[in-house]
């Protein structure tokens, strides 16, 4: 492997982001980054909005970022002491420095090169000292806790405080560790190792006030000497259980395995630890993603993959975005994920399988984020019910991360009802898109678009492509492409905007998403309603668009009327507003002769925020005309006050299809009594049993062979049974506990 970099360009990025509670918001308040070698197999960047952010220092290859501070922000409380900290270098580059108290407000955030002493005026009372060091490339973190300033104090920091060791290590499924190979400055060249780089991110909460103070990122992609320290590691002092060290590490091999794990929380420090994954512990996960037609037509996708790691609370902290260096696009190829990042309520580390299909004025276009990947209960990759979410200008409602009015960023919650467990290989992109839209919860005004696969993936590249025609007042105000209908402002009077992607190919056929949304502008209520999550389903609870018989198909969606509220110092939430009504028609892929299916709603499923109301609905009343079918969907949804969202889908969905015969029914496998009491019988013996509601959550499981199991201790309802039989083949079937 090559690498011309030039000898002075390290092998580590170090980031800290300061995460501070104000005395009304959650922030990322300083990031320091040191470069990464930049011609690797793959290229990373931490994830943060650099318009948000003040470059307060560059210079040998290093970037501190300052937050730029909010209007309308201030003290809580008048300066009366002053706080002197004395910072002492050691051979230290610049120095991080934060203060704040026990509730978490920050009162002096700033950033000072070497050795300085600075004075913070504040009020008098009991504070938290954080200094981060960057010393001969390596990271240090010190933290004086509760120091009483009741009158004009001094204390001197120094990072030869820190003399704990963390380090954290990644394992392959093998029980190699992924070390990087040897740089030689001479030659350019690295060699040996078996891993491109891996990053490990370390992240310190301040537990007394739910606040995630800081979090250090380190990349490590090739080393100096064979006895080189640990890259993936800082320095700490002694600090007490009102501070805890989450860590999430992920590695690329030179195989382009992927591996992610979450390592051990640890609630305070007293001595060094090393950190690392158990290999048995990863599950396997094969994904290859579809490209939009416009990548296609370009030949410009690369594979990658996107993480977030969020804190206490489903507090958004950070993550990363990586992708290759080559193209894949016309390529078989999966990538490959051993993951071992289990749901937890403490801290959770988010993967998402994307492709990197455009870069416009310097702007990373996704072409793909699907459904978050994680270790679920039963055992098996779980699907999330919300696409993958970067700091851009798409940033809405069905991103992963929300605001929540005076607290800050918050990462959405799944939906159970569209979350989704599943051994069969999915395609996410080989599907027509919906469309979500609403008032922009930024500007004014501006009414905004985004696009969800089912299967929860999202394609930036589709506002590229997507045709914009604005009507006011029955007259074209505006007809173009969605960069210049993003400048468009509504005023009053009465509109219908239409959206037309056709960014999309559905088994190489040309597919279509329209979108018509009306409103009057000189109502009070003048936002309209909108379709949020859509996905069609199989008796066997499996995410598909096509299905055997009409019988075999059901609908799930989402929708709602949305309402955003901002706050005097411009954070905002949104509110759902009752009265939506929702309608669901069907007809044959571009014939427009439309049935209306009645949908269900299920009360018990309402989820906030984004997702609003949800419906289900059988397919089972479509007739049958003949083999591999293709249907168009139509959903509208119209609220209280009249303002309207009316789609189709083209094509949505498939019916008699050759290809939805699944190995239940190439086995001839069945199952008898269905409805079941007590036993239930196979029609042959099968091994590695698995029950699982229908939610996914896995209820009975059984590792040896057998023909029947006992069903009488379940409750009644339905369930899913997934076996293997003789010929190897993993089949499912439903069954109904009586």
């Amino acid at each position: 492997m090559k690498n011309p970099d030039i000898p002075h360009l390290r092998k580590l990025v170090s980031v800290f982001l300061f995460c501070i509670f104000n005395t009304v918001a959650f922030s990322q308040n300083l990031i320091i980054e040191r470069g990464i070698p930049k011609d690797s197999r793959y290229t990373a960047k931490s994830n943060f909005n650099k318009q948000d952010y003040t470059l307060n220092y560059d210079k040998d290859n290093q970037k501190i970022y300052q937050k730029k501070p909010l209007e309308n922000s201030s003290q809580s409380n008048k300066s009366n002491v002053t706080l002197t900290i004395n910072a002492v270098e050691g051979e230290s580059g610049p120095i991080a420095v934060s203060v704040y108290n026990e509730n978490g407000d920050l009162y002096f955030p700033t950033t000072m090169p070497g050795a300085t002493s600075v004075p913070v005026s504040l009020p008098a009372g009991i504070y938290d000292v954080f200094l981060g060091y960057i010393r001969n490339e390596k990271d240090y973190v010190v933290i004086k806790e509760k120091i009483n300033v009741e009158s004009d104090t001094i204390i001197t920091v120094s990072p030869y405080e820190a003399t704990n060791h963390i380090v954290s290590k990644i394992y392959n499924q093998s029980g190699e560790l992924l070390e990087p190979g040897l740089f030689n400055p001479e030659t350019g060249e690295v060699t040996g190792g078996n891993s491109v780089y891996s990053i490990g991110q370390f992240r310190i909460s301040y537990n007394y006030a739910n606040l995630n103070l800081a979090g250090i990122g380190v990349a490590w992609s090739f080393k100096y000497d064979e006895n080189e320290d640990p890259a993936h590691s800082f320095y700490i002092n002694n600090v007490s259980n009102r501070y805890s060290v989450v860590t999430s590490i992920f590695g690329i091999g030179q195989d382009d395995n992927l591996y992610f794990s979450k390592l051990e929380k640890l609630d305070g420090v007293t001595g060094s630890l090393t950190l690392q994954n158990n290999p048995q512990d990863y599950i396997f996960h094969s994904q290859k993603i579809k490209p939009s037609v416009l990548a296609a037509e370009n030949n410009a996708a690369s594979y990658g993959f996107l993480t977030l790691d969020t804190s206490v609370d489903n507090y958004a902290i950070s993550g990363w975005s990586v992708f290759s260096n080559s193209n894949m696009v016309n390529s078989d190829e999966k990538m490959k994920f051993y993951l071992n990042n289990p749901i937890s309520n403490t801290y959770d580390f988010l993967v998402y399988p994307a492709l990197l299909e455009a870069v416009v004025d310097g702007q990373q276009l996704i072409g793909m984020g699907s459904s978050h990947i994680s270790k679920g209960n039963n055992g098996n990759v779980v699907f999330g019910s919300l696409g993958g979410s970067l700091p851009n200008y798409y940033l809405f409602l069905v991103d992963s991360t929300y605001f929540d009015g005076g607290i800050g960023y918050r990462v959405l919650p799944q939906h159970s009802r569209f979350s989704f467990s599943s051994t069969e290989e999915i395609i996410p992109g080989n599907n027509t898109p919906i469309n979500v839209s609403a008032f922009s919860p930024f500007i004014e005004n501006k009414l905004e678009s985004n696009f969800i696969g089912r299967f929860a993936e999202k394609r930036e590249t589709d506002f590229i492509t997507t045709v914009m025609e604005v009507k006011q007042n029955n007259t074209t105000v505006y007809a173009g492409d969605y960069a210049g209908f993003s400048n468009y402002s509504f005023e009053s009077g009465k509109y219908d905007v239409v959206f037309t992607n056709t960014n999309i190919s559905v088994d190489d056929m040309s597919g279509k998403n329209t979108t018509k949304i009306s409103f009057d502008k000189n109502n009070q209520d003048y936002f309209p309603p909108t379709l949020q999550h859509l996905q069609f389903r199989d008796t066997n609870n499996n995410v598909t668009d096509r299905f055997a018989s009409a019988s075999e198909g059901t609908v799930r969606l989402a929708a709602g009327d949305f309402k955003f509220n901002t706050d005097d110092l411009g954070y905002i939430s949104y509110d759902y507003v009752p009265g939506n009504t929702v309608h669901f028609y069907y007809s044959k892929h571009d014939q427009n002769n439309w049935t209306e299916i009645p949908l269900t709603n299920y009360p018990e499923h309402f989820q906030m925020p984004a997702f609003g109301d949800y419906y289900e609905a059988s397919l089972s009343s479509i007739q049958e005309t003949g083999s591999n079918v293709w249907y168009d969907a139509k959903i509208i949804c119209t609220d209280a006050a009249g303002n309207k969202q009316e789609q189709i889908i083209s094509p949505a969905f498939k019916i008699n299809s050759t290809m939805a015969v699944n190995d239940v029914k190439k086995e001839n496998f069945t199952l008898y009594p269905n409805p079941v009491k007590d036993l239930l019988h196979f029609s042959e013996e099968v091994s590695d049993i698995k029950i699982t509601d229908m939610s996914g959550r896995m209820v009975r499981a059984f590792t040896t062979s057998s023909k029947n199991v006992n069903a009488s201790g379940l409750a009644k309802g339905s369930y899913i049974i997934t076996a293997t039989v003789r010929s190897g083949k993993t089949v499912s079937k439903k069954f109904i506990k009586e």
